[in-house]
């Protein structure tokens, strides 16, 4: 999961890799619920951006080089 976030941070986008990271990482445990793992990971998603970029300031892409 950590590796995709990295090969894909620059090309996604801040929000978008790490929803994919979180969603491959709850595919490590038999126990996951989707339906509680796909809105835990929009608001951990939406949780970084606004850490990340908006508190701290780091020039991470929010989004995907296609929607700018």
């Amino acid at each position: 999961a950590l590796v995709s976030f990295a090969l894909s941070l620059q090309s996604l986008g801040l929000f978008v890799a790490s929803y994919i990271c979180f969603l491959l990482s709850c595919m490590g445990s038999s126990e996951t619920r989707w339906r509680e793992a796909v809105i835990a990971g929009l608001v951990v998603s939406l949780f970084c951006v606004l850490i990340f970029s908006y508190a701290l300031g780091l020039p991470f892409p929010l989004w995907p080089k296609l929607v700018r």
